[in-house]
């Protein structure tokens, strides 16, 4: 991967979650005039925050290709994305890269076998965690602090209620369906990670091999073409 090994770990647990930045973007987020009043709290935009959750909710498994820019590279690296909520996710590197990341049983285990090296962390410190969940609440441990609609997207910005500090994160839904389209985070040294998914496929039956963390053969196979 491109990434350099001083900053590998920050990437990863920021890469992890679904930016208003629409699907063929591969740069830099550029925030667009807001269509409509950015607060939260204005009745239209609770409202809003409830039918996202809703809409996102109904999701129960996922496969999109996606598209990931750090900041500072020109080059976005691509694969594909799996998930089957509750609490599993497979996020698989196009070679030439060879990484792999598996979420299961609460833990988020990080795999790149071209380099051995294998890393877990609890699924409760990446983004992703969230949107994992069974029932998913844009509440609670994230406070909502603005949601923006423009350019066919909504974007709902969150912070974690107990650590802002900790640095902030962009969920790009569609327009009309709300589904995922984007992630956008700056983490706390104010670098910035960009997700952006593409041919969606939701509700669809997902082989659960994707998320067997002990398979040896499940993790080194990438079953994609790019």
């Amino acid at each position: 991967m491109f990434i350099h090994r001083s900053t590998r770990r920050s990437v990863v647990l920021s890469a992890l979650a679904f930016s208003a930045l629409p699907a063929h973007a591969q740069r830099s987020y550029v925030p667009t005039e807001a269509e409509n009043d950015p607060s939260p709290d204005t009745a239209e935009n609770r409202a809003l925050i409830r039918q996202s959750e809703e809409a996102l909710n109904r999701i129960r498994t996922l496969h999109a290709k996606f598209s990931q820019v750090y900041a500072g590279s020109s080059r976005a690296v691509r694969g594909q994305l799996w998930v089957e909520r509750p609490g599993r996710m497979r996020f698989a590197y196009s070679p030439p890269y060879t990484r792999v990341m598996v979420a299961n049983h609460g833990l988020l285990l990080i795999e790149t076998p071209s380099q051995g090296e294998r890393m877990t962390v609890p699924l409760s410190m990446v983004p992703l965690g969230l949107l994992l969940k069974d029932d998913l609440r844009l509440s609670g441990e994230v406070t909502v602090t603005s949601i923006v609609r423009a350019a066919g997207l909504v974007s709902i910005s969150l912070q974690m209620t107990d650590a802002p500090e900790k640095g902030s994160a962009t969920l790009g839904l569609g327009a009309i369906n709300l589904e995922p389209r984007s992630y956008y985070e700056t983490d706390r040294q104010g670098n910035h990670t960009t997700v952006t998914l593409s041919n969606l496929r939701m509700n669809i039956p997902v082989d659960p091999q994707l998320f067997d963390v002990t398979d040896r053969r499940a993790l080194e196979n990438n079953p994609m073409g790019g």
